[in-house]
């Protein structure tokens, strides 16, 4: 899978936990404390980087916190 298909995936995956679009696209240029600070928009450039912000998805949605 590509870097754009991870993107695509990812924000529908953040819009479905965050609850709406415009959430998932806000929360991907803000630091997450979950990500080390990084923001999740730049660490999708980056396989490795996309599974860390899918995982923190992950976590967010069993958790039930919004970040």
């Amino acid at each position: 899978m590509g870097a754009e298909e991870d993107q695509i995936r990812i924000l529908a995956k953040a819009a479905q936990v965050l609850g709406s679009l415009e959430a998932a696209e806000a929360w991907l240029l803000i630091p997450a404390v979950g990500l080390d600070g990084q923001r999740p928009a730049d660490l999708l450039a980056t396989p490795a980087g996309a599974k860390a912000v899918e995982e923190h998805l992950d976590e967010i949605e069993r958790d039930g916190d919004k970040p």
